[in-house]
């Protein structure tokens, strides 16, 4: 091909967060009107000399990597290797072509070697300890932290918005790349931070995304589900499948997590 043209969600009236595959019924706009579009969007991309690519992917910090090898045999789309370096010492290195920016590789690594794009732990937990602060300083309800999935169930939750669907207030949703980027450690610090309850929303198995994250976080869900059953807080992790289409599913889910 002489070029590629890769679309991106932004700003705009035709702009979708997260198209899936060449059609989408209902459109939102007449064929012409969006034919006019594509056209419009094409010309400007093919005037400029250079494209910026704005790409998540994961990244080592050779300090910490202690090459156990963890994160090449998690990621299924083989872009984590350990090699050895000009010194001699052996660390992952990331295949920036091949990493997918889903997160589970960062989320298995032991050392906290790996980042993704906008962090790795400990800036996650940074921020889920801000939205539940700031919870706590206005409300009284315990609050329910709601992991999203970024993909089917994020969209399942924008559709409730489009068809002006309430949930109960004390569900904070917290959007992640994947399920698969959520560590036992993770889900054990929601309620060390106050949570009352945690969800997992998630793609279906077949689904997913990434094709493998919602299968491997099965096994982090029945880790968490014991540890917390040993402390005592049984019942209060869920895990839920949900489709990009099913807004009467999400719904039913949101509202049940309140009881």
């Amino acid at each position: 091909a002489d070029a590629v043209v890769l679309f991106t969600a932004d700003e705009g009236a035709l702009a979708k967060p997260h198209p899936y595959g060449l059609f989408a019924f209902p459109a939102d706009a007449d064929p012409e009107t969006a034919a006019l579009a594509v056209l419009a969007r094409l010309s400007g991309f093919l005037q400029e000399r250079t494209a910026a690519w704005d790409h998540r992917v994961a990244r080592v910090n050779p300090v910490y990597c202690r090459a156990c090898g963890t994160c090449q045999e998690v990621c299924e789309f083989g872009a984590v290797e350990v090699v050895q370096d000009e010194t001699g010492r052996e660390r992952a290195v990331v295949n920036e072509a091949a990493c997918q920016g889903c997160g589970a590789c960062v989320a298995r690594c032991p050392s906290g070697a790996l980042t993704l794009g906008y962090g790795g732990d400990a800036e996650v937990e940074a921020a889920l300890e801000a939205m539940l602060t700031a919870w706590r300083e206005q409300r009284d309800e315990a609050p329910v932290v709601a992991f999203v999935c970024n993909w089917d169930a994020y969209r399942a939750l924008e559709e409730m918005g489009r068809h002006r669907l309430a949930y109960p207030p004390n569900v904070l949703p917290f959007r992640v790349m994947c399920l698969g980027r959520l560590s036992t450690g993770m889900l054990l610090k929601a309620f060390e931070l106050g949570a009352s309850k945690v969800l997992m929303l998630g793609c279906g198995t077949d689904d997913c995304h990434f094709g493998f994250g919602s299968r491997r976080v099965e096994e982090v869900y029945e880790q968490a589900k014991a540890v917390l059953k040993l402390l005592g807080f049984g019942g209060r992790l869920r895990m839920e499948k949900v489709g990009a289409r099913d807004v009467e599913r999400m719904r039913e889910v949101l509202q049940k997590a309140r009881a």
